[in-house]
């Protein structure tokens, strides 16, 4: 199989450190940012980020149904990586720039409106682009490094949040990310040597029936199992961090950027470790260890710290960085399971099944942030005040058991998934050979 040159897995990985440069963004400082600056109530804050993500997590397969069936002269995921890059920037300044708003509706009705235009935006953007990286390559060593590039610039990305969160900066990051990387994979997009469904065959019936025939392959239906319930547990992780450093370890905002700076750099140099496990170890033991060793250290390490304790969050920010790394297999497989649905079927289905995949992950988030939003006006939560007592101690749990839990049982479903390497090698074989004659 012919490798892909390193320029070009750079090039196309970097559109994801604007992707999750602007995740990221989202996930640690939208709720805090509408309670605590915007002024509105909690639970009414995550009734509309719960209902946006939503929103964006059903037209996911719908777009990427509509990057399966499209053909240019610039390839069929292209224009939309393109497309995608020049409208996500100008809602992420809207979002994080409200105008001035003195009733909770009005403030509830902004960010449901503009967090829905900004979530179609990311699918634009996203689907095709995590489907693009599924047919750029049949070698699953080099899907690994491949996948491996874009986690490190999704890492980065989020590092970079860390660094400076602000909308401006993330908005110029997107659009700078997003043309490399529709530059860089030009002559990987390329659709003339398959047959791509015409657009005006699409349906909303065609996507249920296809939708109906994915859910017999087994592999990928445990895998999105397990990363819907880990991503819940994880999307609690990011919806409480930033309440949990500052009102309950009571740190600063310097030392809490500091943690999450330092977690997010350990994840990034991680990363090439965990791809060398999955070339000697194959790609599930590596993973399921990884998340089940993050789930031990959240349920057994967070609860319990001191207020005013920077060492041991940072304790655990290295060592939870090592562990998280390895999540930057899981699109892998992903891509490896879609092989078996080519095998079995002759469809080639990339953006129907990262459209799944994306949409796994945001209804796991609404469910995470409404849950967070109540959850918060349910224990007491006060903004920008000392909490009390029970209310610290609520946050420590939550923070903890409420994100371990979660993560252990993914490990757990994880473990049941019949992914086999010398399989998935037969079959890349025989597809090889088809696809050659």
């Amino acid at each position: 199989m012919k490798k892909l040159p390193l320029s070009v897995k750079i090039g196309y990985g970097m559109a994801e450190l604007g992707i999750i440069g602007l995740e990221t963004l989202l996930r640690l400082y939208l709720l805090i940012f509408y309670t605590d600056q915007v002024g509105l109530k909690p639970y009414l804050a995550g009734t509309a980020l719960a209902v946006a993500v939503l929103w964006d997590a059903f037209t996911d397969p719908l777009l990427g149904t509509i990057s399966d069936r499209t053909a240019t002269r610039w390839g069929k995921r292209r224009p939309f990586i393109l497309l995608g890059g020049i409208l996500l920037p100008i809602f992420t300044v809207l979002l994080f720039h409200p105008p001035t708003m003195e009733t909770q509706a009005s403030k509830f009705s902004f960010l449901l409106v503009s967090y829905i235009l900004l979530n179609t935006c990311i699918t634009i953007l996203a689907i095709p682009h995590s489907a693009l990286g599924a047919e750029m390559t049949n070698d699953r060593d080099e899907r690994s490094e491949l996948y491996g590039w874009r986690f490190l610039f999704a890492t980065l990305g989020a590092l970079l949040v860390a660094i400076s969160p602000t909308s401006e900066a993330i908005a110029i990051v997107i659009f700078v990310t997003s043309i490399i990387s529709f530059i860089a994979t030009k002559g990987h997009d390329d659709t003339k040597n398959e047959e791509t469904p015409p657009l005006w065959e699409f349906s909303i019936e065609k996507i249920r029936l296809a939708i109906r025939s994915i859910w017999k392959n087994k592999i990928f239906v445990l895998l999105l199992i397990s990363y819907i319930v880990a991503n819940i547990g994880l999307a609690i992780n990011s919806a409480i961090a930033l309440y949990y450093y500052k009102y309950r370890l009571l740190l600063t905002e310097e030392q809490t950027k500091l943690v999450i700076g330092l977690f997010l750099a350990v994840v990034s140099f991680s990363i090439a470790g965990w791809v060398m496990l999955s070339r000697k170890w194959g790609k599930k033991k590596p993973t399921f260890w990884g998340i089940f060793g993050l789930a031990i250290m959240t349920i057994f390490s967070y609860p319990f710290f001191p207020s005013k304790n920077l060492l041991l969050p940072l304790g655990a920010a290295c060592l939870g960085g090592i562990l998280v790394g390895a999540t930057a297999l899981l699109e892998s497989i992903v891509a490896d399971s879609i092989d078996y649905d080519e095998f079995y079927t002759g469809k080639q289905r990339e953006g129907l099944y990262f459209g799944l995949w994306k949409m796994g992950g945001k209804i796991s988030r609404a469910i995470s942030i409404i849950v967070c939003g109540m959850w918060l006006q349910y224990i007491g939560f006060v903004p920008n005040a000392e909490q009390s007592a029970d209310v610290s101690e609520k946050l420590g749990w939550m923070f903890g058991w409420g994100v371990g839990i979660f993560l252990l049982v993914a490990a757990i479903i994880f473990s049941f998934m019949p992914y086999s390497d010398e399989k998935h090698k037969e079959i890349q074989r025989a597809l090889l050979e088809r696809r050659n004659e």
